[in-house]
């Protein structure tokens, strides 16, 4: 029997062993210990989980379900092999203890002495944790009996009479009620007056004596038994105060099983989202090569290509449309021919560009414009009337305009310098030596008084090896070596404060673009000079970075409009910033250009055969008083309205206008 029991441990061990390995990555003795403790005893799996929470933490409940899998399984195949036991599938299984003589012959061979002494280790422990849970539950005992009595005195005080039992219910306590006549006694117990000085009701004296319940009418002994619950809200045996457990309500009604199905899909999908963040912020943690920018993407199983089926008719309706659209598309083109051969065509897109509005020939209107800002009732007859009432609601004083003309005064134009420029003088080559030679002159005279006066020491002989021997003479004979050596050293010399004084006088890089900048701005407070262009396309990258950064480069502002039709340029400056740009617009940037370089970009003919045409006009230049855009920028718009809008909000619509109708013309002169 012992062999039996040793082969059937040792089988268990195993299994605990090998369930641990596969789940937490080893083999832990103190898990296989408690683990084994627990399935021997019969502890329910929440004790197991409790137990086991301190040492596998996350992986415990996922250890316990798959080492009662394993039981089941493996107690599944016993019951296969020596047939069925009786035990009951839901309970957790127990590996059977058989006694077999090939076993035992087994056993015996394979034990050796450290698993002698493990499993003696073992059973001790089993002693020290069986007499700890003794002493643990005659500790629950004692805590359940204190805690019954301090409910039991909770409610006497509450209830202001003594806890009653259930024998002799004279006056109805608690206990009283959990009984199956708790009820009766209390109808009974009402029957004398609780409380001084209040009648007890008609209703309850008469419960007394017919034993019916005054508010449900059924007996007393069919009534369920009172609900106690304690100061956290858990129910409680009314005689013990031990915590009762109550069976959970399960939904029969169909759509209440599906939604608590779905409720359960919804937080196991909340819980295994947390997770992932949680996994992914470990290794952001942990390690030093983690990019969050790359998402962690689960593995996804592809789906299967299944058949898709159209209804029926659908291809055919495709088609019926395919032909509508073609024959729109072949009237529309007749219509266009016509309307060329008549030359509708164009003035429909002039009337399209900006509406006008046409008077008849000796139009005259009732009142002029400038004065339709005075008048009320837009009639010259209003200021006629005496105390005649303005637009502003007060009384208007119109004797002042009389048949006299009135001459302002003359205000200077905006485009007039404030101050006046002076006159350049420009000298001759012939005079600006002159001025040069008697300029170093005085400064020479200056330094040569200087010197004599002792303030500036008097300078070294200017000594080269040219005219060494005509400076110094017999000293230069004596110790030619010398001498040499000294006037290449004053040779290096001189020439080193040569470079020093150029190098005080280079201007630093910040210098230099602070100069050229100022070498490009121009005053611009007498008026600002705009000038539009057409482009025919800006398709070409390159010509649109040239028009974008010449025009940054010369310190100017506007617009480059790109449209499927047309692009317009509108740049605003000073007239030299105007004279360079129109160079790089007009002559620089060759606009026309082989469309085989860029036939492998687009097949688009109407495209490309405007790339082989494209060119620059100069659509219009003058001066307005101040910038309307703050830098320039492209813009690309779909439509013909939008430009329009967007440049309305600068009130210079008029812009564009005048570039669209010039282009509209000419596609009509050419088609």
């Amino acid at each position: 029997m012992t062999a039996g029991v040793s082969t059937a441990s040792t089988e268990l061990r195993h299994l605990v062993e090998r369930v641990c390995e596969r789940t937490v990555g080893s083999v832990d003795s103190i898990v296989v210990a408690q683990a084994i403790t627990c399935i021997k005893l019969d502890s329910p799996k929440e004790e197991m989980v409790k137990k086991l929470k301190p040492h596998l933490k996350e992986e415990t409940e996922k250890f316990v379900k798959k080492l009662y899998s394993k039981m089941g399984r493996a107690e599944s195949k016993r019951s296969s092999d020596y047939g069925s036991n009786g035990v009951s599938e839901t309970a957790p299984k127990k590996i059977k203890l058989e006694d077999t003589s090939d076993e035992q012959s087994r056993d015996t061979k394979n034990l050796s002495p450290a698993d002698i002494q493990r499993m003696m280790n073992d059973a001790k422990r089993l002693l020290e944790e069986k007499k700890q849970k003794i002493a643990a539950s005659d500790t629950d005992a004692a805590a359940k009996s204190a805690r019954a009595a301090e409910l039991r005195s909770r409610i006497n005080s509450a209830l202001g009479q003594g806890f009653a039992t259930p024998a002799t219910p004279s006056t109805p306590g608690i206990s009283g009620l959990a009984t199956p006549g708790g009820f009766m006694s209390m109808a009974k117990g009402l029957a004398t007056p609780i409380f001084p000085g209040i009648q007890t009701p008609a209703f309850l004296q008469s419960a007394q004596v017919d034993g019916i319940n005054p508010f449900t009418g059924k007996p007393f002994e069919q009534m369920p038994g009172p609900l106690v619950l304690d100061d956290e809200g858990q129910t409680v045996n009314a005689q013990t105060g031990e915590r009762l457990s109550l069976a959970p309500r399960m939904p029969t009604l169909k759509a209440n099983v599906r939604a608590k199905k779905r409720d359960e899909f919804k937080r196991l999908l909340t819980a295994s989202l947390t997770k992932k963040e949680v996994k992914k912020e470990e290794i952001q943690s942990t390690s030093t090569h983690f990019d969050n920018r790359v998402e962690l993407k689960p593995a996804v199983r592809p789906t299967r290509r299944s058949f898709k089926f159209h209804e029926e008719g659908k291809f055919q309706a495709l088609s019926r449309r395919l032909k509508m659209k073609a024959q729109l598309e072949k009237l529309h083109a007749e219509i266009s021919d016509a309307a060329k051969r008549t030359g509708i065509q164009a003035a429909v897109k002039l009337a399209l560009v900006q509406p006008k509005i046409e008077h008849k020939e000796g139009h005259l209107p009732t009142v002029e414009w400038w004065d339709g800002v005075l008048l009320p009732n837009n009639t010259y007859e209003d200021c006629r009337k005496p105390g005649a009432v303005g637009k502003s609601g007060k009384p208007e004083k119109y004797n002042t305009i009389t048949h006299l003309i009135e001459h302002p005064t003359q205000v200077p134009s905006p485009d007039d310098p404030r101050h006046p420029t002076p006159v350049k003088l420009y000298l001759t080559k012939k005079e600006t030596k002159k001025l040069r030679r008697l300029r170093r002159r005085e400064e020479e005279k200056e330094r040569t008084e200087k010197i004599r006066l002792g303030l500036l020491p008097p300078p070294e002989p200017k000594v080269k090896i040219s005219n060494l021997m005509r400076v110094l003479g017999n000293d230069a004979i004596q110790d030619p070596t010398k001498i040499e050596a000294h006037v290449r050293a004053q040779m290096a010399k001189r020439q080193r404060a040569h470079e020093l004084a150029n190098a005080a006088r280079k201007l630093t890089p910040e210098q230099k673009r602070q100069k050229k900048i100022a070498k490009l701005k121009e005053d611009l407070s007498t008026g600002v000079h705009v000038a539009v262009y057409r482009v025919d396309t800006l398709f070409n990258p390159s010509h649109k970075y040239k028009v974008v950064e010449n025009a940054k480069q010369y310190l100017m502002t506007g617009i480059a409009i790109i449209t499927q039709d047309i692009c317009v340029v509108i740049v605003e400056g000073g007239p030299k910033q105007q004279k360079k740009f129109r160079n790089v617009m007009m002559r620089r940037i060759q606009w026309k250009e082989d469309i085989k370089k860029r036939a492998s970009l687009t097949t688009d003919e109407k495209l490309l055969e405007k790339l082989r045409n494209n060119k620059c006009e100069l659509v219009w230049e003058g001066s307005v008083k101040n910038r309307t855009f703050p830098q320039l920028k492209p813009k690309i718009f779909q439509t013909v309205p939008s430009v329009r809008e967007h440049l309305k909000r600068y009130n210079v619509e008029h812009y564009w206008d005048l570039a669209h109708a010039q282009s509209v013309l000419q596609s009509s002169d050419a088609n």
